[in-house]
């Protein structure tokens, strides 16, 4: 009984670190389902071929394991494929680095 009630507990608290391990295992595979097709609308919605780009920047922390193994290893894949440079960016400086190359290329 009182497993019954431990078990109830955890799976009721959304805090759980049972379900947080849960949850971030289904991010991990939702990025796997999804990432090919999200980096094809980004090239439809830019106008632009694969092979249109000068390089490829990819997330490398901090952030959830899995996620950042798909999207690493997908962007190495990628470089590899395109013959283009990969830079690893951390996520925290992503926007301002964007800003600054925006600015620098208008």
């Amino acid at each position: 009984m009182a497993a019954n009630r431990f078990l109830r507990y955890r799976f009721a608290n959304r805090n759980s670190p049972t379900l947080r391990r849960r949850r971030a295992g289904t991010r991990f595979t939702e990025h796997l389902d999804k990432i090919v097709a999200v980096v094809e609308e980004a090239f439809t919605r830019a106008e632009m071929q694969a092979t249109d780009i000068d390089g490829i920047a990819v997330t490398v922390g901090p952030g959830l394991v899995g996620s950042l193994l798909v999207g690493v290893s997908y962007a190495k894949a990628m470089a590899f494929a395109l013959e283009k440079p990969l830079v690893g960016v951390e996520s925290h400086r992503g926007p301002r680095l964007f800003r600054r190359l925006w600015q620098s290329a208008g």
